[in-house]
């Protein structure tokens, strides 16, 4: 089973009904597209640097999920972005989010 496989099955065991698309190597066009459909964005990386997708999601005004990390932190605490995010510890905790 795949890493996307795992986190849908883990995702509709709380919320049944919620639609999940994985992309990978999006144009812009297509990216500001994908991003302005969307309620939420996960971003479930725990070891990017410059975690770029967050910030342009928010800027379009949606809210975000990430890690707990600490570039995330300071874009998200330092910058004053909490009331358009959320920082999960782990598995269990974007779960309970969701």
């Amino acid at each position: 089973m795949g890493r996307e496989e795992a986190f849908t099955r883990l995702v509709r065991k709380v919320r049944p009904g919620f639609r999940i698309d994985f992309r990978e190597r999006v144009g812009d066009d297509l990216m500001a597209w994908l991003f302005s459909l969307a309620d939420v964005f996960i971003s479930t990386s725990r070891f990017e640097g410059g975690n770029s997708p967050p910030l342009e999601i928010m800027a379009c005004g949606i809210p975000v999920v990430v890690y707990r990390a600490l570039w995330n932190e300071d874009f998200i605490v330092n910058q004053g972005n909490t009331k358009n995010a959320l920082m999960s510890r782990g598995t269990d905790e974007f779960l309970g989010i969701l």
